[in-house]
């Protein structure tokens, strides 16, 4: 067996025997990698902050302008949560407005 064969099969056992990947990744590309998770991570951190503000708002206006009894909000959350987990929570506003959903529509334009 030649050199390179057996190196190639050296590697690949202790890539199998290792627990974290990343130890065989050079040290520039994992510093990188890591820089763009980084950045990743802050960005999404921050657009979902944004978000839950947003619906923060949504929600403190829709319950100044309305009163809902304990009933109402069970059943509420009930059917919201079913609809984000049918739609994969892409959700439209257009057609839950216009009333055209029904329980097959998947509400993806």
């Amino acid at each position: 067996m030649n050199e390179l064969a057996e190196k190639a099969i050296g590697f690949y056992l202790d890539y199998l025997e290792a627990s974290n990947a990343g130890d065989f990744l050079p040290v520039a590309l994992k510093s990188y990698i890591d820089g763009r998770l980084g950045k990743l991570e802050d960005r999404r951190s921050s657009l979902s902050f944004r978000q839950s503000a947003e619906v923060d708002i949504m929600a403190g206006i829709l319950a100044d302008g309305f009163q809902f009894s304990e009933e109402d909000l069970r059943r509420r959350r009930a059917e919201s949560v079913s609809n984000v987990k049918r739609t994969n929570g892409r959700i439209s506003l257009e057609k839950y407005a216009r009333g055209t959903w029904e329980d097959g529509d998947e509400w993806q334009d």
